[in-house]
């Protein structure tokens, strides 16, 4: 709380509202756990067992990479180290979802979806993002497929990433 204080107080200072997307950020950092691995090393941002999924549908994996898991209270899946926080048997997944993110944003931004003033899609809110998503989905599921899917929200990023 003090914290909280300090940072608001600091950002009133530099005539920055308190709702600019730092504060913001720096809430939705607290949100956020680390766990030991008994492995002598640094705690990490997954609990041991953790996966990069396989069967997420790429609207999931969407809202994982850009806002977290905070049932799990697991950071934004773009902020986690695969070297550090991701299984050896699991990086392999976890670049594919990377490249697969890295396409729908940049389609993002050029088909401006992405409103103007904002340059990241985790400053959006989540239903906004939602709508960003869906037109750089549908902008994505044409650049891949002469004939859409019948169930195009069920494809994973595996498979997207594979006719990419």
């Amino acid at each position: 709380m003090a914290t909280e204080f300090r940072n608001l107080i600091s950002d009133l200072q530099l005539g920055k509202s308190a709702t600019t997307s730092k504060s913001i950020a720096r809430e939705q950092q607290s949100e956020w756990r680390s766990w030991p691995w008994d492995d002598g090393k640094l705690d990490y941002a997954v609990p041991i067992g953790w996966e990069v999924s396989a069967r997420a549908n790429v609207k999931t994996m969407w809202n994982l990479w850009f806002f977290g898991d905070r049932g799990a209270k697991i950071r934004p899946y773009r902020q986690l180290s695969k070297q550090h926080d991701v299984s050896a048997a699991h990086r392999m997944r976890h670049s594919r979802v990377s490249i697969v993110m890295e396409y729908l944003e940049q389609l993002a931004k050029e088909t401006t979806a992405l409103p103007a003033e904002v340059t990241r899609i985790s400053d959006l809110q989540i239903p906004t993002a939602d709508k960003v998503f869906d037109a750089a989905f549908s902008t994505m599921m044409s650049n891949l497929y002469t004939t859409i899917p019948k169930r195009a929200e069920e494809l994973s990023c595996g498979t997207l990433y594979n006719r990419l």
